[in-house]
């Protein structure tokens, strides 16, 4: 198998990839921090939770769960989407929830709702997609200025063949592969910050429906979009599922965001003690 030439388009998916998984978060956690004053530390309390829920809590659920059934999710796909939505939903909605009761002070407010989203759907879009676009960027430049060439000279023919093939998506897959890819992470960012804002609502108001309602659609859009991922060969399909569910988590959360309680004023006394002035107006 001969090296390709990465086409100039695909180039531009993947620097876009990029972009949209590592430096869009960053850029939005930059304006919400700024233009809306919210708590860098809750941005931060959200890449920590996807850590834990994501990272700790979920992964050994699968290492235990997860093998102890492996014969049966391996042979019924139905059963598989149904444990994987149940798994994620109570991983990622029950440390969402965690994170607003015990973790949002009195001086939070629904700005930080936000800046929490953010913080959980950018680590996600940096660690599982970010850093591997990133490199390939890379390898596609090196590719295209001669520099992998002469680096597979020193190699045996069997070495050069299987580098070469693993390389080879990036010529022959067409720009429509990373413009999805780079898509889902704007669905994702979207989606999470959406979620944060309905359990915000459901924790400070003890509104029962709201936190049963982001449950109820996490494990739904899991379920589905795991069956659609595994019954159609189409990322076309599940990214256009992937908006819908998101585009209506965003809408309703649009329209309660303005009810929930925004960000209390401090004042500080005479005395040296902090005071907090919880503003009824509503922002523009």
């Amino acid at each position: 198998m001969e090296l390709g030439v990465v086409p100039g388009i695909n180039i531009f998916g993947l620097g876009l990839g990029v972009f949209t998984s590592v430096v869009l978060p960053i850029v939005l956690c930059v304006i919400w921090y700024f233009k809306f004053k919210a708590h860098l530390s809750t941005f931060i309390l959200g890449v920590v939770m996807y850590f834990i829920s994501i990272g700790v809590v979920e992964s050994i659920i699968h290492l235990f769960v997860g093998n102890a059934l492996l014969d049966i999710l391996n042979s019924n796909l139905f059963v598989y989407a149904l444990y994987l939505a149940l798994v994620g939903a109570l991983c990622q909605e029950g440390g969402r929830f965690l994170s607003m009761r015990f973790f949002f002070g009195k001086k939070s407010g629904r700005e930080d709702t936000v800046m929490y989203g953010i913080g959980h759907a950018g680590c996600e879009s940096i660690l599982n997609v970010g850093v591997t676009l990133a490199v390939y960027l890379l390898y596609a430049i090196y590719v295209n200025n001669g520099s992998i060439a002469e680096m597979l000279a020193s190699y045996t023919t069997e070495e050069a063949s299987s580098i070469i093939t693993s390389l080879s998506p990036l010529w022959e897959s067409g720009v429509g592969v990373f413009l999805l890819i780079a898509l889902e992470q704007v669905i994702a960012i979207v989606y999470y910050c959406g979620l944060s804002v309905i359990m915000y609502k459901g924790v400070k108001m003890d509104d029962a429906k709201s936190i049963g309602l982001c449950f109820a659609v996490s494990f739904g859009s899991t379920f589905v979009l795991t069956l659609v991922g595994n019954l159609v060969d189409s990322s076309l399909l599940y990214d256009i599922i992937y908006a819908a569910v998101a585009c209506g988590v965003a809408y309703y959360a649009y329209k309660i965001y303005p009810s929930l309680p925004q960000k209390p004023i401090v004042f500080v006394d005479d005395n040296g003690e902090e005071l907090l002035e919880y503003r009824e107006k509503k922002e523009d």
